[in-house]
């Protein structure tokens, strides 16, 4: 049996500490196989930056390429890449408000509005957000996500509202890369589909996030009829994947979603069978791939009977949106390159018109994004960096954010934007742990945990 503690009572007590004083809190629970930052920020956060003009295209409107029983749908790539981008700040105190920031809406001037999400209908909102940092094996910045709730800005939005659950990629001076190297073919623990084959590293990877992410999602009211969006970009492209086959086994409601620059997932058994259970019908659509240039990494592993999700928005201009095509086999798009580079030789793994500032992970100012709460900068030139190999960039951001691990035993944490503080206690009671939690104004509450 898989260790079901990983995480227990992390998200569930925060949103306990949410709802009993109005204000963000950062409560967490380690154990020996996994440590959890969880936050969120106060609605009273204000973010000054100036309203980003969506640049995707020049008329999004008509910017769409139907094809078999897909159309393109930029909204929701757009929406989708944005939100991605803040996974790599790893959990810092800056993202529940750079989220709401980028992902606003003109109706609330107080959350701030970047345009990103405006086209789809949809935004989020700083308090709806639940950050994950945790552990695989000996590292312990090793898995790092959020997950947020979508609400409806428009009558009709182009993504509906529910729950989205954002998967960072690989993260340097992290056991992510043995994972990616755990290239076998295995079984699907989930489902009963014999023929299903994954990929065994990122199995691992979601069998340590799921229970994590469960917690969330009770954490912010996101039910099993909620719609379910598992976005991610590399890695966390193919373990958002794999965790759109789990939760879909089990019953939540999973839409199709988006994956940027990712590698297989699984064999050809596998994708039928996603594509069946998402879609309806074994060729319907599940997950859009989004690729660019010659990026490698989609096209990984190269050994064994990995198979594609279809279809494919390939880029071949990391500046221009519209140079763009729909895919459907491998005569077209990343496949169909030649001379194809890895995340040491070009920046492709990285690069992408549709994101903000044409990168899916380099920020202008990591400060402002990811712990002031600014927001992704506008109009603004990318670090040096940027126009280096994806493998440099890579250990650049390593160096421009490190993520905490809290230690909540015994010790007080200040609530991520706002002037509550929260002490928290975890002993043996009744052979449960318990936590006192006391706000800054003197008021407190004492809570048991189940096991």
């Amino acid at each position: 049996m898989r260790n079901r503690n990983v995480l227990l009572g992390c998200s569930a007590l925060l949103a306990v500490a949410a709802a009993y004083e109005h204000s963000a809190a950062e409560i967490c629970k380690g154990d020996s196989d996994a440590s959890c930052t969880a936050r969120t920020v106060g609605d009273s956060e204000a973010d000054e930056t100036p309203l980003l003009q969506l640049r995707a295209s020049g008329n999004l409107e008509a910017d769409s390429h139907a094809n078999h029983s897909y159309t393109y749908e930029v909204e929701k790539v757009t929406a989708f890449a944005a939100l991605v981008k803040f996974t790599y700040c790893s959990a810092a105190e800056g993202v529940a408000m750079s989220l709401a920031a980028t992902c606003g809406s003109n109706s609330d001037p107080v959350a701030g509005n970047k345009g990103y999400c405006e086209l789809a209908g949809v935004r989020i909102h700083s308090s709806s957000v639940r950050t994950i940092l945790m552990a695989d094996g000996d590292s312990s910045k090793a898995l790092s996500g959020f997950v947020g709730r979508l609400v409806a800005t428009a009558d009709k939005p182009k993504v509906q509202p529910g729950c989205v659950f954002a998967i960072r990629g690989t993260w340097e001076d992290t056991n992510n890369y043995l994972r990616n190297q755990q290239i076998q073919l295995v079984q699907s623990e989930y489902g009963d589909c014999k023929e299903c084959l994954v990929h065994s590293g990122y199995q691992e990877v979601w069998k340590l996030l799921e229970h994590a992410a469960e917690n969330l999602f009770d954490a912010l009211n996101c039910t099993k009829q909620d719609p379910l969006y598992l976005i991610g970009h590399s890695m966390g492209g193919a373990v958002a994947t794999m965790g759109m086959y789990a939760l879909k086994t089990q019953g939540w409601n999973i839409q199709p979603s988006i994956t940027f620059s990712s590698p297989h997932t699984g064999n050809q058994a596998f994708v039928q069978e996603l594509q069946r259970l998402v879609g309806g019908s074994t060729d319907a659509v599940a997950v859009v791939r989004v690729t660019l240039g010659k990026d490698l990494v989609p096209i990984t592993p190269r050994k064994g009977d990995y198979a594609f999700t279809w279809p494919e928005v390939y880029f071949s201009s990391k500046t221009d949106a519209k140079a763009m095509k729909l895919c459907w086999n491998t005569s077209c798009g990343i496949a169909a390159q030649s001379n194809h580079c890895g995340v040491g030789a070009c920046n492709d793994h990285l690069a992408n018109p549709i994101a903000p500032n044409d990168d899916l992970a380099i920020f202008k100012d990591y400060t402002g994004a990811c712990v002031w709460g600014l927001g992704a900068a506008s109009n603004q030139n990318l670090p040096k960096v940027a126009q280096q190999d994806a493998s440099q960039q890579m250990a650049w951001m390593a160096k421009a954010i490190q993520p905490k691990v809290a230690k909540c035993d015994g010790d007080w944490q200040p609530a991520a934007g706002s002037r509550a503080v929260y002490r928290t206690t975890v002993v043996p009671r009744l052979g449960a742990p318990w936590m006192n939690i006391t706000s800054a104004s003197g008021t407190s509450a004492h809570l048991v945990m189940a096991r």
